[in-house]
């Protein structure tokens, strides 16, 4: 990506911006159907997905992260996912239905007496699952302070992204970029494991730099 003269730190590193709430969920439900796709069968969950669709397509935020964030705990039985979908709780048993009480307890006990599934997730997948986890709390709360209205999100620049994702990053006559703009590089440029640390959004752990990343600087010779 072509990086023009004008560009600051604010359009390489990000900053925050007013985005409205559908903005703010995109991304995480984006993810989280990326890693659903790598966990779970689609063809066995794709009424599960559309449900999904459906909320999303209905600005249904709440409930839609709700069934995300469920979707971490569910039950996974011959490679298909049985969510609660709805996110709808139990009924509590009537008191003079014994016998249907005494029935619910011992399915409870052949349950638990089942074997685990011999399916096995890859622990890789797992430690991607407990970090969209903690995106999903992260993306709720700004949901929750801002339903309907306008929020404010950081939103990554173009040079994170390529870090990230291992994209190559030209700019165009740098000898004409700021020193602010310059000093943000130091940090990516000095070493070859060189990283990011985002301290404009109170981030403490670096990015690491993607193995194809590249970074191309250019400039005019001086008249």
């Amino acid at each position: 990506k072509d990086q023009p003269q004008q560009s600051d730190v604010a359009d390489l590193l990000g900053g925050f911006k007013p985005v409205n709430i559908r903005t703010i969920v995109l991304p995480v439900f984006s993810k989280f159907m990326e890693l659903f796709s790598k966990t779970f069968s689609k063809t066995l969950n794709a009424k599960f997905i559309q449900t999904l669709d459906k909320y999303f397509a209905q600005k249904k935020w709440r409930v839609l992260l709700k069934v995300m964030m469920k979707t971490k705990s569910v039950k996974v039985d011959a490679h298909k996912l049985v969510p609660d979908a709805e996110g709808k709780k139990d009924k509590k048993p009537n008191s003079d239905n014994t016998h249907n009480n005494q029935q619910q307890e011992h399915a409870k006990e052949m349950e638990q007496e089942q074997p685990p599934s011999k399916r096995k997730i890859n622990p890789t997948l797992l430690k991607q699952w407990d970090n969209l986890g903690l995106l999903l709390n992260r993306v709720s709360y700004q949901v929750e302070q801002a339903e309907s209205n306008f929020a404010f999100s950081f939103i990554e620049g173009s040079l994170v992204k390529a870090v990230k994702q291992g994209d190559w990053i030209l700019l165009d006559e740098v000898n004409l970029a700021s020193p602010e703009t310059l000093q943000c590089l130091n940090g990516l440029l000095e070493q070859k494991s060189g990283s990011l640390v985002l301290t404009e959004r109170g981030d403490l752990r670096p990015i690491p730099r993607h193995k194809d990343f590249r970074l191309i600087a250019c400039m005019n010779p001086a008249t």
